[in-house]
């Protein structure tokens, strides 16, 4: 960054004034020599000079010195070095300085001598001129020092919120960095002139070169204080821009809306951000065009075009959030006090919806823009771009993210609005809460069900009933039979709707609680929607906090878990309506441009992470869910495939407490059919004195803690293509206490594993047990069918789709794939974290699908 390696290269400038100030020694034998031809003659004089200058030699080494070493160096350490050096020159100039202070009090005993008077004056001022250029190098030490703490705070107040000092501060640190810059040119320039003086003795041929190398450097001191002045001006326009960019980033990252006001108050302090990024741009680049014509640019010019690139992103950013005010316009009364709420029907959602609709091109521009930021962003951050940003890029990523996911859905959303509200009549929805902490296929075992009505594009009434209570058990024979696997291992004989959420493909899932709804309830609806705690924490952290059900302390994202464990001890499931009205509750109000956008984004992230699914009845509207992965369907790619299905089956909430990984070996030069050696990993983290294994159907607790801390039943599935062929696999044996033996389905120590199909899919299953404090590992190993990798040529290309679990928060997977003989990695879509020989190794935090593709190519070196 321009400012730091400013400070670096003014560092550069003085420590080579210092080291070569330190071969002025010469000063002091000069002034005797002035002396001798005062009180002898010149001749003595002529002699003592050239002995002087031993010390001359170092001045060419320096000389010779790359400007660019200093560049790595630490800076505290190199600016405390030179501290020293200038201390330490002053003190082997002290007896030069006496002495020439002497022969100036002296010369007028031999004024009946002008030149030995003339040369005592000549030495005198050049003493004088060597005690200036010090004070002057540690007036520029000082700056330097000085702004590389204040570009750090200014880099951190541009792309953080309240970080470092107020930008009051920082400006008024700015103003004084000029002035003091503008002192130690002028300090410089004035030692310049002193040395001006006139002396036969300058002219000797070693004095000389020493004399113009002093010129060069105070040159060069000039260089530093102009190049400082700049600099210094740049800060300030930095400033200037985290001026903006500061109530911005806190309305994104912690709602601080007050601190922007009004929608149009808004809008011009946007305006100005933008203005400002646009001049400070203009000073980069000034500054970068002093620096080449001073050749002093080595290793700053990336700096500076990092910086351009910093401001590129806030430039996009200011942009897509005009944008977004923009097509908010015809209800900027939501962003400026008025009761109007989002679920306030025509006024609400619908005119919100209609503007972004029809501001499409727009919006899909200012998307476009920031897309390319965050790539920038990712790129600076990594270093890519040829200089790491050094500080905190979090909460302007951040930002970025949230308003590049806020508009993807808005633009997604808006066309689909009137119809999914009901804008010309009624829509009713079955939202199904599960449970995560007791993992199901889609997510979780229902606890609580909601029936949402919007008439007119408004809510219209919502009405929570339990799950348990949902079914009607007066008509049970007309229910359908548990799948087999539920069946099999928790003696489900009646498929019920807290069960719903068995098999991993929401929309068969969501047909399926549609029919045992109209069963219990004898009622219709539109669609069906699922969500769990991480959609809630989700929109609390959107929202900032919710009113607490109970009157205590508010909801927040950092207590809603703990919250919600002991709501539901002490009220039981209904605590989690008790939540959810508070959510809506923060809906119906007012809201700002910032919050629309802070909660849009947050609904797209748990689409995108599963933790939100959604069916609809209406073919159009299901399609474009389908078509965003927002169905939570078993995807029907014909490339490589994997999806791993866990089912708590203990009557335990304990799988908060699972981590879970996957190793997936593709050995993909091993002829026509590629395989696969796949382990799923799980490690089980409940605490000392958590509940034991057998009996299965233990009563594990009374309270929820003791339910989490819990011995983990996994009835999982992996889903992989159909035409795999299952090689061998890790034996999974039924406990002897386990439901299927206890009702005659199984016996003890028989095989659980097994081989289906299911949505296109060959299905490999079985039961795995993981007490506390213990981990497994089950291992598969199966051939593909050759459909994986195509081939154009001598190119290969191999694509793998790996789906994300629907409450599972994340699954770590290491993928490596083995390359064919004569084959080199060409290119990947994602980074490979490991490269060696015929192997390539990626790994990939899943929190939501991933597709990577690996195109190979033919090694023409024939090494592969």
């Amino acid at each position: 960054m321009s400012g730091e390696v400013e400070g670096t290269t003014i560092a550069r400038i003085i420590g080579g004034f210092v080291r070569r100030i330190g071969t002025l020694a010469w000063l002091a034998v000069a002034l005797v020599a002035a002396l001798a031809i005062a009180t002898t003659s010149w001749q003595l004089g002529a002699n003592a000079v050239p002995a002087a200058l031993a010390a001359e030699s170092g001045l060419s080494e320096f000389r010779q010195m790359p400007l660019g070493r200093l560049l790595s160096s630490d800076e505290t350490a190199t600016l405390d070095s030179l501290r020293q050096q200038i201390t330490q020159a002053r003190d082997d100039l002290e007896p030069a300085q006496r002495l020439a202070r002497w022969a100036e009090r002296f010369s007028p005993a031999v004024s009946w001598l002008p030149m030995a008077r003339r040369e005592v004056t000549a030495w005198t001022s050049q003493s004088a001129r060597v005690q200036k250029d010090l004070s002057a190098a540690s007036e520029l030490l000082d700056s330097s020092s000085q702004l590389l703490d204040v570009y750090s705070q200014a880099q951190a107040s541009l792309v953080s919120a309240g970080t470092g000092a107020s930008v009051g501060l920082l400006k008024n640190q700015v103003l004084e960095l000029e002035a003091s810059f503008a002192a130690s040119r002028e300090a410089v320039s004035d030692a310049s002139d002193k040395g001006r003086a006139f002396s036969i003795g300058f002219y000797a041929p070693p004095v000389r070169d020493i004399m113009r190398v002093l010129d060069e450097l105070e040159g060069e001191m000039l260089t530093a204080s102009r190049v400082g002045e700049q600099v210094a001006a740049l800060l300030g326009g930095l400033v200037e821009v985290a001026g903006g960019v500061q109530p911005l980033i806190g309305q994104f990252t912690n709602g601080a809306e007050s601190e922007v006001g009004s929608f149009e108050s808004f809008k011009a302090t946007l305006a100005k951000l933008n203005e400002d990024a646009i001049s400070t741009k203009r000073q980069a680049r000034d500054v970068a065009t002093l620096l080449g014509e001073t050749g002093q640019a080595e290793g700053i010019l990336a700096q500076l075009d990092a910086l351009d690139q910093m401001l590129d992103v806030l430039m996009a950013v200011s942009s897509a959030a005009v944008s977004s005010l923009d097509a908010l316009g015809p209800v900027a009364d939501l962003s400026n006090g008025s009761d109007i709420g989002l679920l306030a029907g025509s006024e609400g959602l619908i005119d919100i919806f209609t503007s972004f609709a029809e501001r499409g091109d727009e919006i899909d521009k200012a998307i476009k823009g920031l897309d390319d930021a965050q790539d920038t962003l990712d790129k600076l951050a990594s270093g890519e771009s040829g200089a790491a940003i050094v500080g905190r890029l979090g909460d302007l990523n951040s930002l970025v993210g949230q308003l590049k996911d806020g508009l993807k859905l808005m633009s997604a959303i808006a066309p689909l609005g009137r119809e999914l509200l009901g804008f010309d009549g009624i829509k009713t929805y079955l939202v199904l809460g599960q449970s995560a902490d007791e993992l199901r296929g889609t997510g979780g075992f229902v606890s609580s069900v909601w029936l949402v009505t919007f008439e007119n594009g408004g809510l219209a009434g919502i009405r929570y009933q339990d799950a348990v209570r949902v079914d009607d058990w007066d008509r049970l024979m007309l229910y359908p039979l548990a799948p087999p696997g539920l069946e099999e291992h928790m003696n489900a004989w009646v498929w019920l709707l807290r069960d719903v959420s068995w098999d991993p493909d929401f929309p068969t899932t969501a047909r399926s609680a549609e029919d045992l709804f109209r069963l219990g309830q004898r009622q219709q609806v539109d669609g069906v929607i699922a969500i769990n705690q991480w959609t809630l924490l989700r929109l609390i952290e959107a929202l900032g906090d919710i009113p607490s059900p109970d009157g205590d302390e508010p909801i927040t994202a950092r207590n809603l878990l703990s919250t919600l464990e002991q709501g539901t001890d002490q009220y039981g499931r209904a605590y989690m309506d008790l939540a959810l009205q508070g959510v809506l509750e923060g809906l119906s109000g007012a809201i700002s441009m910032p919050g629309l956008i802070r909660l849009s984004s947050a609904l797209r992230q748990t689409l995108q992470e599963k933790d939100m699914l959604v069916f609809l009845n209406d073919p159009a509207l299901q399609s474009v869910m389908s078509e965003f992965g927002w169905d939570g369907s078993v995807r029907q790619e014909s490339s490589d495939y994997l999806y791993v299905v866990d089912s708590n089956i203990g009557w335990s909430k304990a799988d908060r407490n699972i981590q879970r990984d996957v190793s997936y070996v593709v050995d993909l030069g091993r002829g026509s059919r590629p395989r696969v050696s796949l382990t799923l990993g799980y490690s089980n983290r409940s605490g000392p004195g958590s509940s034991g294994c057998e009996p299965q159907w233990l009563n594990r607790g009374t309270n929820y803690n003791q339910l989490k801390n819990a011995c983990y039943w996994n009835f999982l599935r992996v889903y992989i293509p159909q035409e795999a062929r299952l090689l061998s696999s890790t034996p999974l044996p039924l406990p002897e206490y386990s439901v299927s033996v206890e009702i005659g389905k199984g016996v003890p120590g028989q095989e659980t594993g097994g081989i289906s199909s299911s949505h296109n899919k060959m299905v490999l299953s079985g039961l795995d047990v993981v007490g506390a404090g213990e981990r497994s590992e089950i291992s598969f190993v199966y051939d593909l069918p050759t459909s994986v990798v195509r081939r154009e040529g001598d190119n290969l290309t191999y694509e793998l789709l790996i789906q994300k679990q629907p409450g599972v928060r994340q699954r770590a997977v290491s993928v490596e794939i083995m390359l064919p003989e004569g084959y080199g990695l060409a290119s990947s879509s994602m980074p490979p974290t490991r490269i060696g020989g015929s192997r390539v190794g990626f790994d990939i935090n899943l929190t939501q699908d991933i597709t990577l593709t690996v195109e190979f190519s033919k090694d023409t070196n024939g090494s592969g």
